[in-house]
Protein backbone atom coordinates (compact mmCIF):
# COMPACT_ATOMS: atom_id res chain seq x y z
CA UNK A 1 0.00 0.00 0.00
CA UNK A 2 3.04 2.32 0.88
CA UNK A 3 4.33 1.78 -2.39
CA UNK A 4 0.92 2.13 -4.27
CA UNK A 5 0.89 5.62 -2.57
CA UNK A 6 3.86 6.88 -3.54
CA UNK A 7 3.77 5.96 -7.00
CA UNK A 8 0.01 7.72 -6.99
CA UNK A 9 1.82 11.09 -8.11
CA UNK A 10 3.67 10.30 -11.02
CA UNK A 11 1.64 7.81 -12.47
CA UNK A 12 -1.39 10.86 -12.31
CA UNK A 13 1.38 13.16 -13.72
CA UNK A 14 1.91 10.75 -16.23
CA UNK A 15 -1.63 9.90 -17.61
CA UNK A 16 -2.57 13.66 -17.62
CA UNK A 17 0.69 14.89 -19.25
CA UNK A 18 -0.28 13.24 -23.44
CA UNK A 19 -3.94 14.74 -22.89
CA UNK A 20 -2.87 18.15 -22.34
CA UNK A 21 0.56 18.28 -24.53
CA UNK A 22 0.30 15.02 -27.57
CA UNK A 23 -3.05 15.82 -29.21
CA UNK A 24 -4.56 12.44 -28.92
CA UNK A 25 -1.52 10.75 -30.59
CA UNK A 26 -0.33 9.57 -27.51
CA UNK A 27 -2.83 7.00 -24.81
CA UNK A 28 -1.44 5.73 -21.81
CA UNK A 29 -2.75 2.25 -21.09
CA UNK A 30 -3.88 1.70 -17.34
CA UNK A 31 -1.17 1.49 -14.98
CA UNK A 32 -2.08 -0.58 -11.64
CA UNK A 33 1.45 -1.70 -10.57
CA UNK A 34 5.41 -1.38 -11.29
CA UNK A 35 7.59 1.38 -12.60
CA UNK A 36 6.65 1.52 -16.71
CA UNK A 37 3.51 2.52 -18.83
CA UNK A 38 2.26 1.10 -22.07
CA UNK A 39 1.67 4.05 -24.42
CA UNK A 40 -0.40 3.61 -27.71
CA UNK A 41 0.56 5.63 -30.59
CA UNK A 42 -1.62 7.08 -33.04
CA UNK A 43 0.10 8.43 -36.61
CA UNK A 44 3.34 7.77 -36.13
CA UNK A 45 5.60 4.84 -35.69
CA UNK A 46 6.55 3.90 -32.64
CA UNK A 47 10.77 3.37 -33.92
CA UNK A 48 10.78 6.41 -36.14
CA UNK A 49 9.41 8.19 -32.59
CA UNK A 50 11.81 6.56 -30.77
CA UNK A 51 15.22 7.83 -32.64
CA UNK A 52 13.20 11.17 -32.78
CA UNK A 53 13.13 11.00 -28.72
CA UNK A 54 16.58 10.12 -28.42
CA UNK A 55 17.58 13.00 -30.34
CA UNK A 56 15.52 15.06 -27.44
CA UNK A 57 17.14 13.33 -24.49
CA UNK A 58 14.01 11.75 -23.83
CA UNK A 59 14.40 7.62 -22.79
CA UNK A 60 11.76 5.67 -24.14
CA UNK A 61 11.32 1.77 -26.19
CA UNK A 62 9.71 0.94 -28.58
CA UNK A 63 6.95 -1.92 -27.34
CA UNK A 64 8.29 -4.63 -30.03
CA UNK A 65 11.86 -4.11 -28.28
CA UNK A 66 10.44 -6.67 -25.69
CA UNK A 67 9.08 -9.41 -28.72
CA UNK A 68 10.89 -12.43 -29.44
CA UNK A 69 8.90 -12.01 -32.94
CA UNK A 70 6.68 -9.73 -34.47
CA UNK A 71 5.36 -6.88 -32.35
CA UNK A 72 1.89 -5.70 -34.14
CA UNK A 73 1.22 -2.97 -31.39
CA UNK A 74 2.99 0.36 -32.64
CA UNK A 75 3.53 1.17 -28.92
CA UNK A 76 6.41 3.03 -26.35
CA UNK A 77 7.57 1.78 -23.17
CA UNK A 78 7.86 4.69 -20.90
CA UNK A 79 9.62 4.77 -17.47
CA UNK A 80 8.30 7.16 -14.59
CA UNK A 81 9.99 5.85 -11.35
CA UNK A 82 13.23 8.17 -11.53
CA UNK A 83 11.36 11.31 -12.89
CA UNK A 84 9.64 13.75 -10.33
CA UNK A 85 6.03 14.86 -11.68
CA UNK A 86 7.08 18.35 -12.04
CA UNK A 87 9.36 17.25 -15.18
CA UNK A 88 7.10 14.40 -16.81
CA UNK A 89 5.34 17.26 -18.33
CA UNK A 90 8.22 18.84 -19.82
CA UNK A 91 9.19 15.42 -21.02
CA UNK A 92 6.20 14.98 -22.54
CA UNK A 93 6.44 17.79 -24.69
CA UNK A 94 9.51 17.08 -25.58
CA UNK A 95 7.96 13.42 -26.62
CA UNK A 96 5.13 15.37 -28.03
CA UNK A 97 7.76 17.11 -30.54
CA UNK A 98 9.39 13.94 -31.05
CA UNK A 99 6.14 12.59 -32.51
CA UNK A 100 5.44 15.38 -34.60
CA UNK A 101 9.00 15.07 -35.84
CA UNK A 102 8.58 11.02 -36.63
CA UNK A 103 4.80 12.26 -38.31
CA UNK A 104 6.67 14.27 -40.85
CA UNK A 105 9.03 11.71 -42.00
Amino acid sequence: RRMRSASREPVEALVAAPERVCGGALRIRPVQTGLHAVADLDGAGAEQVFREAAVRGIEVMPLSAYFMGRCQTNALVLGFAAVPPEALTRGMERLAAAIDAARCR
